[in-house]
């Protein structure tokens, strides 16, 4: 189904080998999903599993915008490519809302309901039943207002479902020669940012640079 093979050399833990099973079957009970992709480590992961699942039952949505650093778009164009999902490019400019420019603590909510408002709306385009997202089961610790944005949208969380960690999705990765699997974490430029600080395109383009 992709040309991704499994690695024969990582032994993945019974525990290990339960959750990516759980993970497996959140997928089936979709029967199709669109998933926000950015090139990450969760998010490639959770894409790779799905394809491995469901198929061309999966698009992959890529949100290309100013918060994002320029090179990671290459290298989300080449592993889609690589896994053979269909890809498509959400172009979307958080910088025209004054509620996001404007740099509150929840600048997160905003910027996430704006990018699920498109990817349901990809989504219902495609005929595609559910969106899915990276978020894993440490993000929950953590001040993620954009949580609420998800779960407003009625976005689901597969990896967090099944209670996978940062370091558990690291070892999946290894399993499937993922890429990703030591790629450092990546945040968006914006939260180099301080809160009410206005986030500019000059500020974000020197962040990037």
């Amino acid at each position: 189904m992709n040309s991704l093979n499994n690695s024969r050399h990582v032994e993945l833990s019974e525990k290990l080998k339960t959750k990516l099973k759980r993970v497996e079957d959140l997928l089936k009970e979709t029967e199709s999903v669109a998933i926000a992709y950015s090139g990450g480590v969760d998010s490639t992961l959770l894409l790779k599993i799905a394809y491995n699942v469901l198929g061309n039952h999966v698009i992959a949505v890529y949100a290309e915008s100013p918060l994002q650093p320029e090179r990671e778009k290459k290298e989300v164009l080449k592993f889609a490519k690589q896994l053979g999902v269909r890809l498509i490019t959400l172009k979307i400019d958080e910088l025209k809302h004054d509620a996001f420019r404007s740099n509150p603590p929840n600048r997160c909510y905003y910027c996430k309901t704006m990018i699920f408002s498109k990817i349901k709306e990809i989504a219902g385009d495609h005929g595609v039943s559910v969106v899915a997202d990276g978020s894993n089961h440490d993000d929950q610790s953590d001040f993620r207002p954009g949580a609420k944005a998800l779960k407003e949208k009625g976005v689901r969380s597969p990896l967090q479902e099944a209670k996978l960690t940062k370091e558990e999705i690291r070892e999946l990765s290894r399993y499937y020669e993922l890429p990703t699997w030591d790629k450092d974490a990546l945040a968006c430029l914006a939260t180099r940012i301080p809160y009410g600080e206005a986030v500019t395109r000059k500020k974000l383009k020197m962040i990037d640079r």
